[in-house]
């Protein structure tokens, strides 16, 4: 029984804070994200939006991660605060860990980049929830502060929810479909994560997508004559269709539409001679 508990337990949704601060980018679908069905995690109510009240303290206009900490809201009773902005962050970070289980995502740069690539950049949002909820679990109940070195991600950009995307144009990868890879999944596995939990996650993490003309147009682009062959069998079959609907409404047999029609042949000795 007391097995049971603590597997209820460790199956609890996580709950998340979601607050934007400053001037969001005009095409972020803050709904989209409230209304996101999830086992791992959940939203109370609509996010809510917050002033930008302070100014840049780095070069490039950047906030550093003492200013963001005094500008994000405490978590009041959630699990972690996750705040969206849209500036630069600390070391051109477009994520950061601050203390007291608060993480900062900024759409500065990376915004522009899943527009490019016809990608929600509400997706981008996704992603992180799910890779914050993922440390969360792996680190008991915390979320270690950037500065704490704990490493999670890793370099390379293989699509994975952990990729670091040191190079920014690479976040496309993971936010269209994203993965968690072998080796994230084996490190979640030791930080004792369960095995249920995981088999949840992985698929959830598949929905995030691109709208479904995006992701018909991507494929028409890489396989362009399997797309024309398609298309010209689909063609030949609707005109079967239509052929065989017209022949019905016209009270004709189908089958025999395409038979040949007989051809008479008048004997020569029945034709009346020719006229001198």
């Amino acid at each position: 029984m007391a097995h049971h508990d603590v597997r209820q337990k460790n199956m609890q949704q996580i709950r998340i804070r979601f607050c934007v601060i400053g001037q969001p980018p005009p095409d972020l679908n803050i709904g989209r994200i409230a209304e996101w069905k999830s086992r791992i995690w959940r939203v109370d109510g609509t996010p809510e939006s917050f002033a930008l009240s302070q100014n840049a303290d780095l070069d490039s206009w950047g906030f550093s991660d003492e200013l963001l900490a005094k500008i994000a809201p405490d978590n009041n009773g959630y699990d972690f605060t996750f705040c969206i902005l849209n500036v630069p962050l600390e070391d051109n970070y477009y994520s950061r860990r601050l203390a007291g289980n608060v993480v900062c995502f900024s759409f500065y740069e990376t915004a522009e980049i899943l527009r490019h690539y016809n990608i929600p950049i509400e997706n981008a949002v996704l992603r992180m929830a799910y890779s914050y909820s993922l440390i969360f679990r792996r680190s008991k109940g915390r979320i270690p502060e950037t500065r704490d070195l704990v490493r999670f991600a890793h370099d390379e950009a293989r699509g994975c929810i952990f990729d670091m995307n040191g190079i920014k144009t690479e976040i496309a990868l993971s936010c269209d479909g994203p993965i968690l890879c072998e080796a994230c999944k084996a490190s979640s596995l030791i930080d004792g994560v369960s095995r249920e939990f995981i088999a949840i996650y992985e698929r959830e993490i598949k929905g995030i997508r691109r709208e479904l003309y995006y992701r018909l147009a991507g494929v028409i682009k890489c396989h362009p004559i399997l797309t024309l062959t398609l298309s010209i069998l689909l063609a030949i079959g609707v005109n079967l269709v239509s052929s065989y609907v017209y022949e019905k409404m016209n009270g004709k047999e189908p089958s025999k539409a395409l038979e040949p029609m007989p051809m008479s042949v008048t004997n020569a000795a029945a034709q009346p001679p020719r006229q001198p």
